[in-house]
């Protein structure tokens, strides 16, 4: 179900636009006290591009493949009645287990490390995987990047095998099974601006990977699971210009199967990096996407959420809708973001950080418009993004109400202080107390203190929801209302504040049942429905 919100007693009533399903004039109009949306149905080639992309990111099987492309199975041999149920699955001590060739005292050793490990403040660790006597962890501690450590069963020591100051950011080690049941560190997946990349230390995945780029020139390949004897792998490619296509590697042979590819025709688009200098000096960099048609183009400017996410060159089915409906969509990795070193990342924490982003943004794409090879329209950019990129797009609207020409936001966040309260509320009510202690730490550190006023009130200054009257474009908000992610009341809160305003800017708020994204055929009609918008924001 669909509603609008509506405005609470004593405030003036909002004549707002009901979306009426399933028939609606195709016309979108920004009125003084409303938008007029339209409810038009996605192309087809857009709902198939949307659905494949969606089935592929969702449910994977013990194979690592993804359920919508797994084969029929044989049923499972039923357990005896009397059988014992088998043991609960524990990463941690099964590692131990195995690592330890049976070695009771061994094991013991290791576990009582890794809760030592764990129980300083700042310090995150995962068990990555084992070889044959040792334990591979993935430690991450205070200021230090993640780093790949080895810990000795027989000797206990624990040593670096990358760097703690690297200035690329470790992802993940990548093991290959051997024939007497153990493992091998093979490679290491690194973090950067074009996408994640395996660093090869087995020249068989390297050859293998060599040959799949002659097959799929200007992919990446995600290595994500092997069969118990480590022959075959199942392999995503990750391609800019297309949705990814799924693969069963044999990489010492090298050959392959295509196991999922997108039905679909995909329209050409251009997308490369964008590099840009802050006003700080700092080396900054961003996706810029168009259809591979003449310009000029209006730009959309698309932030990404987390805030500790990247915007990678890789295919993007929300970005790709824009570009074939004949937008440049721009989407910066702004202070915060991930995949650009631990400092980087950190840059964005905090109120001081958080208003340094919203200044990333703003300067990127203020770089991109005076770019002439980007072949855009000068007229000012709108802004849309989803979770913490939804937060962004209206605090850029509230903050630089001069460089905008209107914001859409999926799902955000508009009232940081309430946000911070709830969550922590939150991860001390719902988590096991050593998890709400360390989620309370990043917390604190990512948002501030709140029982420091000065935090309080730094962020209280970034909150849209708070600064209404700022604002001074067409809004749209769209949220669901079981969403577990970000809370629904905070696009209450920000619709309550426009709708207070003597005067507000356009804007609408579109509610709907559904938790913290959208199935693939909402999701695509949803963005047929912003195109037109989005060329009346955008007019000349």
């Amino acid at each position: 179900m669909i509603g609008i919100r509506q405005a609470p007693a004593g405030h003036r009533p909002r004549r707002l636009f009901l979306i009426l399903l399933p028939l609606l004039a195709l016309s979108v109009r920004a009125l003084a006290e409303g938008i007029d949306l339209p409810d038009l149905p996605a192309p087809e080639t857009w709902r198939e591009v949307f659905a494949y992309c969606q089935e592929m990111s969702a449910e994977f099987d013990e194979n690592g493949v993804p359920v919508a492309v797994r084969r029929p199975a044989e049923p499972p041999t039923p357990l005896p009645p009397d059988a014992p149920p088998p043991p609960p699955f524990d990463p941690d001590a099964d590692a131990a287990r195995r690592a330890s060739g049976g070695d009771e005292t061994r094991a013991a050793a290791f576990l009582a490390w890794l809760e030592e490990e764990y129980s300083v403040p700042g310090e995150t660790i995962l068990v990555a995987g084992t070889d044959p006597g040792g334990v591979f962890v993935l430690s991450e501690h205070g200021a230090a990047a993640r780093a790949l450590k080895r810990r000795d069963m027989a000797s206990g020591r624990a040593e670096f095998l990358t760097p703690p100051d690297a200035p690329r950011e470790l992802i993940a080690p990548v093991f290959r099974p051997a024939p007497d049941g153990s493992s091998r560190l093979a490679g290491l997946v690194w973090n950067g601006p074009e996408g994640a990349r395996t660093e090869w230390l087995d020249p068989a995945f390297s050859a293998a990977e060599a040959r799949l780029r002659e097959a799929f020139p200007a992919a990446r390949f995600d290595w994500l699971h092997p069969d118990p004897s480590g022959t075959r792998w199942i392999v995503r490619a990750r391609r800019p210009d297309r949705p990814p296509v799924w693969l069963c590697v044999a990489p010492g042979t090298p050959s392959w199967q295509v196991l999922a590819e997108c039905p679909a025709p995909v329209s050409p688009t251009v997308r490369t990096l964008f590099r840009w200098t802050a006003s700080d000096g700092a080396a900054l960099c961003g996706v810029y996407t168009r259809s591979d048609a003449p310009g000029p183009f209006p730009l959309v400017v698309f932030p990404h959420g987390g805030p500790g996410a990247l915007s990678a060159t890789d295919f993007d089915e929300r970005v790709w809708a824009l570009a074939d409906a004949g937008f440049a969509v721009f989407q910066p990795n702004y202070r915060g973001s991930s995949g650009l070193g631990k400092p980087f990342r950190l840059d964005g924490w905090g109120p001081a950080g958080i208003r340094r982003a919203l200044l990333d943004i703003r300067e990127g794409a203020a770089a991109l418009l005076a770019d002439p090879a980007a072949n855009l329209l000068h007229t000012p950019p709108v802004l849309l993004g989803g979770s913490w990129g939804g937060y962004l797009a209206l605090a850029e609207l509230a903050f630089f109400p001069g460089d905008w020409s209107g914001a859409v936001s999926f799902f955000g966040a508009f009232d940081l202080p309430a946000l911070l309260r709830d969550e922590l509320a939150r991860v001390a009510a719902e988590l096991p107390p050593a998890e709400a202690v360390r989620a309370r730490l990043s917390l604190l550190r990512q948002f501030g203190d709140p029982d420091s006023p000065a935090d309080m009130a730094a962020l209280a200054g970034l909150s849209p929801a708070l600064h209404p009257d700022a604002i001074r474009a067409p809004v749209l908000l769209f949220h669901n209302r079981a969403d577990r992610v970000i809370p629904f009341d905070q696009s209450v809160r920000m619709a309550d504040a426009l709708s207070a305003l003597p005067a507000p800017s356009p804007f609408l708020f579109v509610s709907a049942d559904g938790i913290h994204g959208w199935p693939p055929e909402r999701e695509a009609a949803l963005y047929a429905s912003l195109a037109p918008l989005f060329r009346s924001w955008l007019a000349p």
